[in-house]
């Protein structure tokens, strides 16, 4: 009878408990703090990137909601602290998202890592004169005991193994000290760049127990003409570059070697794996040579987005810009041409030149970012009273250093210009032909004094006729 009614009350148990977990999953309670769920159980643990809260859910037995857990940076070295070995730490509930330890980048040099934010993890490398880094953190020098004097237990252990020889007739061993760039190695390998010579060794194991060994020499390297010596690290996209995706070669720093056990490494820029996370977006790995020619990483996040290995730029927009012609004529070096369309280049057959000055309006890109320029030419027929093209001519723009004025320009009055060709084109056929100036926006933006087009071989007569010009601006706001 006992038996039958325990029985019964943990059925009745089981059915409340079941009930209430059916009433929590299909009634929404009106406290949810938002995005959080409420568990099975009292017992029931919350996944992972989930916390549990303060407030309470369930209609019979009440259970803390799970939410969603806000990411958290933690240095246990409480930020900056160079003397001390810290690790930063970015959990999301039971969840670790990154985790870096203060390490020794060489004898002197610590890269100390500290929390920008909850959801970044910068490291600075930093030296102090008068310390030594050492297990993560700087000491000073003065207080790091020296290392324990090692030839006279040599000697000594060299004495009692003569005495242990003699009292056993085996046969003697010298044994002497690895001269010069010599080593002594007690293993069956030399390093790369040694090899094994006849001379015994003996080397300390601990600082105590001497271990025989063979010492190591350099190999002597062919006579052969020396080799260029290649960069310490390169970087294809010139450095931090954000907006280029770039190769980096070049050594790998003492971490990085340790771990992988290479002396040199190459890393092209990525973007996080984890940028499908909103607290991610834009992640960019970005990779380049450090003051040492150590191949470094940097975490940098696009404002636009990352693709590709590099961020992701505002959308470009173009404006066109008319430019206005004054035509030169040096058979006519006074007279002032009003022709505010049509413009001249080439050679006429009396070996008299003609040249062409150009000026814009450019107010309305003054305070643009240009990404690139052009000026378009549209090339057409000479009048008939002009006579014979003589075939192709090479045109070259040139910029032009002087101020000048459209109004008065002529051949005797010309504004000096840069001999250096920005670009140039073969013109024949009729039709539109384009001229990269993106080097030069930026100065006619600032100085205003416009192009100067000209043939590029003036021995020979050819003339050119154009009747349109301008520019094609692209540009980010």
């Amino acid at each position: 009878m006992e038996n039958k009614t325990i029985k019964i009350f943990f059925m009745i148990l089981f059915g409340l408990v079941l009930l209430g977990s059916i009433f929590s999953l299909t009634v929404k309670a009106a406290n949810n703090p938002g995005g959080c769920n409420c568990p099975l159980t009292i017992w029931s643990k919350c996944p992972n990137g989930y916390e549990k809260a303060t407030e309470k859910c369930g209609l019979i037995f009440k259970r803390n909601w799970c939410c969603p857990a806000v990411p958290k940076c933690t240095d246990t070295d409480n930020g900056k602290d160079y003397l001390t070995k810290g690790t930063c730490t970015i959990t999301s509930g039971t969840m670790t998202i990154n985790s870096q330890t203060d390490e020794c980048v060489d004898s002197t040099t610590l890269k100390e890592w500290t929390c920008f934010n909850d959801l970044t993890i910068n490291y600075e490398p930093k030296s102090i004169s008068g310390y030594i880094c050492k297990d993560g953190a700087l000491v000073e020098e003065s207080a790091v005991p020296p290392e324990p004097e090692t030839e006279e237990v040599v000697e000594e252990e060299e004495e009692v193994e003569d005495e242990t020889e003699e009292e056993t007739t085996l046969p003697t061993v010298e044994y002497s000290k690895c001269s010069g760039d010599c080593y002594c190695d007690t293993l069956l390998d030399c390093n790369r760049g040694y090899k094994k010579t006849s001379t015994k060794c003996k080397k300390n194991f601990l600082w105590i127990f001497p271990v025989a060994g063979t010492c190591c020499c350099p190999e002597e390297s062919p006579e052969e003409e020396p080799e260029e010596p290649t960069p310490i690290c390169t970087d294809s996209d010139g450095g931090k570059n954000y907006y280029v995706n770039g190769t980096v070669k070049g050594k790998s720093d003492e971490y990085y070697a340790a771990k992988y056990g290479v002396e040199t490494r190459e890393f092209v820029d990525v973007c996080s794996d984890a940028a499908d996370i909103p607290e991610f977006y834009g992640l960019l790995i970005e990779g380049y040579c450090d003051k040492n020619g150590f191949v470094q990483e940097e975490e940098y996040y696009c404002p636009n987005g990352c693709k590709d290995g590099a961020c992701i730029e505002e959308p470009m927009k173009h404006i066109e810009i008319k430019g206005n012609c004054r035509f030169l004529s040096e058979k006519f070096p006074d007279k002032v041409y009003l022709m505010y369309d049509d413009c001249y280049t080439g050679v006429l057959l009396n070996g008299n030149k003609t040249w062409t000055l150009i000026n814009f309006d450019l107010r309305d890109i003054k305070n643009k970012k240009i990404k690139d320029a052009e000026l378009v030419i549209n090339k057409v027929d000479l009048l008939v009273l002009e006579g014979d093209e003589y075939g192709k001519q090479a045109v070259a723009v040139h910029k032009i250093t002087e101020k000048w004025n459209l109004n008065t320009a002529s051949w005797s009055n010309k504004p000096s210009f840069d001999p250096t060709i920005v670009s140039s084109q073969e013109i024949n056929e009729n039709g539109e032909y384009t001229f990269d100036i993106t080097s030069i926006i930026n100065y006619l933006i600032s100085d205003n004094k416009g192009v100067l087009l000209k043939a590029q071989n003036e021995n020979e007569p050819n003339l050119k006729r154009f009747d349109k010009a301008y520019l094609n601006i692209g540009y980010i706001e």
